[in-house]
């Protein structure tokens, strides 16, 4: 079975993320050629390959607790308030919250837009652990 590259695009300026292409691993993937994918400087790309995403298909896990103690230091100490504070519906938080669901693309841009000085590693990181 051939393994592939995923070329994903992230967009700084509009916090959205996109899949740009599929490509075989055997096709040359040269930075310059990824860098030529681009559209801007702030455009970032990550590679991963579907044998990784078989093997322990990688998530984002949102850092509740670290969330919670920075909303409540900001005088947010209900679900509905950090809910109102984000953009997003109190249900959708507490799914998440909950881990009935994961982040989405939009809930991830809600939180950075929000919370803009607050760096991405502190509230998000990324596991293969099944939930």
């Amino acid at each position: 079975m051939a393994d592939y590259l995923n070329v994903v695009r992230f967009d700084h300026a509009r916090n959205s993320i996109a899949k740009f292409r599929t490509r075989k691993s055997s096709e040359r993937m040269t930075p310059s050629a990824l860098l030529s994918c681009g559209h801007s400087a702030s455009v970032c790309f990550v590679l991963e390959t579907q044998e990784t995403q078989r093997a322990g298909r990688p998530r984002v896990v949102f850092l509740i607790d670290e969330f919670d103690r920075i909303t409540t230091a900001l005088g947010l100490d209900t679900d509905a308030a950090r809910a109102a504070f984000l953009g997003v519906s109190p249900p959708a938080l507490s799914k998440i919250r909950n881990g009935h669901n994961g982040p989405s693309a939009d809930f991830i841009a809600a939180v950075r837009t929000a919370l803009p000085a607050v760096p991405y590693e502190r509230l998000f990181t990324t596991t293969t652990e099944e939930r």
